[in-house]
């Protein structure tokens, strides 16, 4: 019930800023001290969450896992790293994702690589395709990309 009312005050006191030019001063008033009254006082309607005592020990929390990363994830956080470095990211076309994906592999110490491209423009507005190795660390989550010269 108290989320009611306190919606209810927002949208009074919206409303009347959303007209405060066409008011007169007396409803400019009015409009803003119920609404504000109705926001503030509409959250104390709320019921009191009940009491309760725990029956039981608490359990040791969970350990937290560090979180993993898909191959489209990964395809993401490449793709927006390579167009951070170029000229005109706006222009970038990069390697479909379908593609990328089936491509993605893995090295020695575990690292998954991605060898990849993406056409965009340079400076004087040509296109040309740009080489990159993007390598993900699932030790450390991070993501590095270099670009290859051909």
């Amino acid at each position: 019930m108290g989320t009611f009312f306190t919606l209810l005050g927002a949208v009074i006191l919206i409303g009347t800023l959303a007209q405060w030019r066409k008011l007169p001063k007396w409803r400019k008033a009015f409009g803003v001290v119920i609404g504000l009254i109705v926001l503030v006082g509409g959250g104390s309607l709320d019921s009191p969450e009940p009491q309760s005592t725990p029956t039981q020990a608490p359990s040791a929390e969970p350990k937290k896992q560090a979180p993993t990363y898909d191959s489209v994830d990964i395809y993401t956080a490449c793709t927006e790293l390579v167009s951070r470095q170029l000229k005109a990211p706006r222009t970038a076309k990069f390697q479909p994702v379908w593609e990328a994906t089936q491509i993605m592999g893995k090295d020695e110490k575990g690292n998954i690589i991605w060898v990849g491209w993406v056409d965009a423009q340079n400076a004087f507005g040509v296109y040309l395709r740009n080489r990159f190795v993007c390598t993900y660390n699932p030790k450390t989550n991070l993501v590095s990309v270099r670009f290859v010269q051909e």
